[in-house]
């Protein structure tokens, strides 16, 4: 993936992988031991923030496909929580743009892809306290929220409509803490 020279489907098949590892039930299991040390938990942060890096650039990439799109940031969403609550200053989500990458996807034609990258701003604001505001007003600044959430309430589907509501939510709580 780093390189990006592989062919879509192999990259595909590698970021769906990447997602299922990184499931939180599939994290659980495999990562919390009896013994964990400090250096289990950075490797983890590490491998993790490395992934987060390597999704959004399949998220930008003009050759990517939608469906690449998609399994990414999925895969992203799933790394947020776990690097943001262990090592927040390994990986500012503001400063590496993955922000405005994020709040980019919101505007996209493809509805999977509207819904996980508010899913995927949601978990970085729930996740991240100290950084929260920051996020947020980069969230603000962006633009992209009028339509999208606009567009995201009048759905008629009501997982749509909550996803958009918690959404919501979490950036009045925390852009009024």
């Amino acid at each position: 993936l780093e390189d990006g020279t592989r062919p879509i489907p192999v990259q595909e098949q590698a970021v769906r992988a990447l997602f299922y590892l990184t499931t939180a039930n599939t994290q659980d299991d495999t990562t919390t031991t009896t013994d964990t040390t400090d250096t289990d938990t950075t490797i983890t942060t590490n491998a993790n923030v490395r992934i987060c890096r390597n999704m959004l650039d399949c998220c930008t990439s003009s050759q990517s496909g939608v469906s690449l799109q998609r399994w990414a940031l999925a895969t992203l969403q799933n790394c947020i929580p776990p690097i943001l609550s262990q090592k927040e200053e390994e990986f500012d989500f503001v400063s590496c743009g993955a922000i405005m990458i994020l709040c980019s996807l919101l505007s996209s034609d493809d509805a999977d892809i509207r819904n996980h990258a508010t899913a995927a701003l949601t978990a970085t604001l729930y996740s991240s306290p100290t950084q929260s505001n920051n996020i947020a007003s980069s969230i603000y600044e962006s633009g992209a929220l009028q339509t999208s959430l606009v567009q995201m309430l009048l759905s008629a589907d009501t997982a749509v409509v909550t996803m958009a509501c918690t959404f919501v939510k979490c950036l009045l709580l925390t852009h009024n803490a």
